[in-house]
């Protein structure tokens, strides 16, 4: 038992010592990197684009069309407040449908998701493109923008159902570890974008309509390239015939992607009414600086968003699976991703500021560098509220999130909007926005510690630190050396809490056995492997619980002769497996009152 193991990853590249096991982020953390780094990769590439759209609008168009399009956007995020409805509604269903292996559950969320993009967004559509002159002047505090903002009003509300399609596509194709394809979704409608940007606006001068129709056309594209999942051979979602009694299910869709919603639609409130004030106390001026800044923090948001909607699928299946030990260690790990990426955002707003605002005024804007600097110090607090958001709705603590973003977006910044705005112009506007973020920070700690204490929990995540019968838990390196220490340290857990002993030894051939085959397994030859084992002494049984990153496989296949996996079937009472996260999950009981078998 002296042997050591060495497990490389998340957590510093962590020693894992034979004999004193200890549950790490290891395993949860490498698969959170992968859903993270092509999640930041897709939705900053999508950011980018909607960034360098106003960019190319400036540069080509000027400072008045771009402020046009500026006023259109609250409207146009109506759409993005109806894809996180709908998308993270049903993703976050289908993630937790997928902890507790219900696949019916699971293809009944995900072809509501997709009826319902397509039913609202038609809705949408019918409501708003009809009327876009007269919105445009409704929401115009200048009257030289409101032909712009009409024009692009027009054009993209007309297209609702597949702007919306396009989002909620590429959530649900993540909530079924297909980080890859989601990612793609949002790539190719990104550069399809850009391209016809300049195609349209640039060599056909179609002005604003232009920069719409390739709004459009970019959202099109996404949508035909997640059609590519139905062609994957290892997805576990399929398309199911929806019979009655839907509005239950609607119900809980909408329940679980309103937090993420109507953060989207404070958001826009917010907007509106800051464009409003700023646009009457500053003029277009102001506007125009608002727009570098709302841009900026699209990038921002690009790392916060992907950071907490990455961990999100993991939490669900976590928390569908009662793993909150594994969960705590996500979201630490979470923490620590996004925490080192806003601190390097931070430092380009205050190292670049005049750069960045002469990409979109080249002219400059007078006070706009120290403004810029004072605004990005916002994006420190509004990290924590992002990722937290996303978290506690993924655990069903929807109250907590609904708080949150209230307070965020409306009860605490429209009062600092009007009174700062109206006493010190710009400069009022700006400290709006980092005094509002760091107010609801103390909110969130607030409320968190009042629920911590009255329901008796350990932290503010609002989780107990793991479940009653949970006698062991452990991140174990797959070698032969370390299955038979991992399988010691589950006899000796067991043993310590009574369980008789031929039973508790059945329970640890089976970790045993699982262990050694991933080591000798000629898929994972180059892999660095590592297992998450739970054990749990319930009333009737005894339950291990074994994740891993390794290649898949599956020891239930008719087809598997290791000696080792044929015992270990053999001396189980019951195995599952499935493989979602892109880990293969294997769960063994072992009955008691059975352990003659």
């Amino acid at each position: 038992m002296g042997q050591e193991a060495h497990a490389r990853g998340g957590e510093g590249g962590r020693r894992i010592t034979s004999g004193v096991y200890a549950r790490t982020a290891v395993a949860l953390g490498g698969q959170y990197r992968k859903f993270f780094v092509a999640s930041i990769a897709a939705v900053l590439l999508l950011q980018v684009t909607i960034v360098t759209d106003t960019i190319i609008v400036g540069q080509l168009l000027g400072p008045v069309p771009m402020s046009g399009i500026r006023v259109a956007s609250p409207i146009v995020n109506m759409l993005t407040v109806l894809a996180m409805l709908i998308g993270v509604g049903s993703s976050t269903l289908v993630s937790i449908a997928i902890g507790k292996r219900d696949a019916a559950a699971a293809n009944r969320a995900f072809t509501l998701g997709i009826v319902l993009s397509i039913a609202i967004g038609a809705i949408f559509a019918l409501v708003i493109a009809p009327f876009a002159e007269p919105l445009a002047r409704l929401i115009s505090s200048d009257g030289a923008t409101v032909p712009y903002t009409a024009a692009f009003l027009r054009i993209v509300t007309a297209s609702s159902p597949v702007f919306i399609l396009a989002s909620v596509m590429a959530m649900l194709l993540r909530a079924d570890s297909n980080v890859r394809l989601s990612s793609v979704v949002l790539v190719v409608g990104g550069i399809a974008n850009v391209l016809l940007d300049l195609l349209f606006m640039g060599a056909l001068g179609m002005g604003v309509e232009g920069s719409a129709m390739a709004t459009v056309m970019g959202m099109v594209a996404a949508v035909l390239t997640s059609l590519l999942y139905f062609r994957w051979p290892h997805r576990t979602l399929r398309l199911c015939r929806l019979r009655g009694g839907l509005l239950p299910e609607v119900v809980d869709v909408m329940k679980n992607g309103v937090p993420g919603a109507l953060r989207m639609l404070f958001a826009c409130i917010a907007l509106l009414f800051l464009n409003y004030v700023v646009g009457n106390r500053v003029g277009v001026g102001g506007i125009a600086f608002l727009t570098v800044c709302g841009n900026v923090q699209l990038l921002a948001v690009a790392f916060f968003s992907a950071g907490g909607q990455a961990a999100m699928p993991i939490e669900g299946v976590l928390f569908g699976e009662r793993d909150y030990g594994g969960l705590r260690l996500l979201v630490g790990y979470v923490f620590r991703v996004v925490l080192a990426c806003v601190l390097v955002l931070v430092g380009v707003a205050m190292l670049f500021p005049g750069q960045i605002i002469a990409a979109f005024v080249p002219g400059g804007i007078p006070d706009g560098e120290w403004l810029l600097r004072l605004y990005s110090v916002g994006f420190l607090p509004l990290a924590l509220n992002y990722v937290m958001t996303y978290y506690y709705n993924t655990i069903q603590r929807r109250m907590v999130s609904l708080v949150l973003t209230l307070c965020e977006n409306l009860v605490l910044y429209l009062p600092l909007i009007w009174f700062l705005t109206n006493g010190l112009g710009l400069v009022g506007a700006v400290l709006a926005f980092v005094l509002a973020e760091f107010l609801a920070c103390l909110v969130l700690v607030a409320m968190t510690g009042y629920l911590r204490r009255k329901l008796g929990y350990a932290s503010l995540l609002l989780v107990p630190n793991t479940t009653r019968d949970v006698v062991f838990e452990a991140t174990t390196p797959a070698s032969n050396a370390d299955a038979s220490g991992i399988a010691h340290c589950v006899k000796e857990a067991l043993d310590d809490c009574g369980v008789e002993s031929l039973l508790s030894l059945r329970a640890t051939m089976g970790v045993e056995e699982m262990v050694a085959h991933a080591a000798s397994y000629e898929h994972n030859r180059g892999r660095d492997v590592l297992f998450d084992v739970i054990v749990s002494n319930l009333p009737d049984s005894v339950q291990v619980s074994m994740r891993d990153n390794g290649a898949p496989f599956d020891p239930l296949r008719p087809d598997v002769e290791d000696e080792g996996i044929v015992m270990m079937l053999s001396v189980a009472s019951r195995v599952q497996h499935n493989n979602s996260l892109g880990m293969n999950l294997t769960v063994i009981e072992v009955e008691k009152g059975n352990s003659n078998k």
